[in-house]
């Protein structure tokens, strides 16, 4: 269980952060963070994915403190995506995979190279500059990287901001089916109702730095999501991925 225990945040006076939020979360689990711009959801994330220090609380993986202290534990526990990522700008998609693959020791060369194809960076974009990439290849390379690492939990910041339904619901399967064959929990913010996937089991509504109310989805949102409008026969054509 990855737990998140009365974490508190602030920017300063000025910018409110977030205000003693916990939640427990379990492998094999998807659960949402919904709430508007400026809820909290970026920044509870970066605190779990060790970007932001908090002033208060403890993220813990089985009941062991995770913290920058702790490296080996945070890598084979945590994957952190968002649209800016953390690759080396002057390297190729290529050179940051040799550069970083060596700190993960779970990490899978093949399963990287297929998860490239599946999004459509096979071929000579992988030679391209990392700051040359836009940001929704960027989360596409980040996704193919993290799911070849195999965490135990995939943090997603706001994944699907640059993509249209047919390439969400690509990454999103994807995403599945990592988390049925070896119980991968996910945690994915969003502002957007319509992003949620049909298979998100929990969801957390945040605002003003605070989880408000945590449930099983079905018991919090309404069932609706216009990624589970497209059949596979309609996506299962990757080509329009590299145009």
């Amino acid at each position: 269980m990855l737990s998140v225990k009365d974490i508190s945040f602030s920017y300063g006076k000025k910018q409110f952060g977030i205000s003693n939020v916990s939640l427990k979360l379990d492998r094999g689990r998807f659960t949402v963070l919904f709430g508007k711009d400026g809820a909290g959801k970026t920044t509870l994330l970066k605190i779990m994915g060790l970007l932001y220090r908090p002033d208060k609380g403890e993220i813990l993986w089985q009941g062991e403190k995770i913290n920058i202290k702790k490296p080996d534990l945070y890598k084979k526990t945590i994957a952190y995506i968002d649209e800016t990522g953390w690759g080396r700008e002057t390297f190729s998609i290529d050179e940051n995979v040799d550069l970083f693959e060596g700190f993960y020791d779970n990490f899978d060369r093949n399963a990287f190279n297929n998860y490239m194809e599946i999004f459509g960076l096979d071929g000579a974009i992988r030679q391209e500059y990392y700051k040359n990439i836009d940001s929704k290849q960027r989360i596409q390379f980040q996704l193919a990287f993290a799911l070849a690492r195999k965490p135990k939990f995939l943090l997603l910041d706001e994944p699907l901001a640059n993509f249209n339904v047919v390439e969400a619901k690509v990454l999103m399967e994807e995403i599945h089916k990592k988390m049925r064959t070896e119980d991968m929990g996910v945690i994915m913010s969003t502002h957007l109702e319509e992003e949620i996937p049909g298979f998100a089991e929990y969801v957390a509504l945040m605002e003003n730095g605070m989880i408000t109310k945590f449930g099983t989805r079905k018991a919090v949102m309404p069932e609706k999501s216009i990624l589970n409008s497209i059949s596979k026969d309609e996506y299962k054509d990757m080509s329009f991925l590299s145009i």
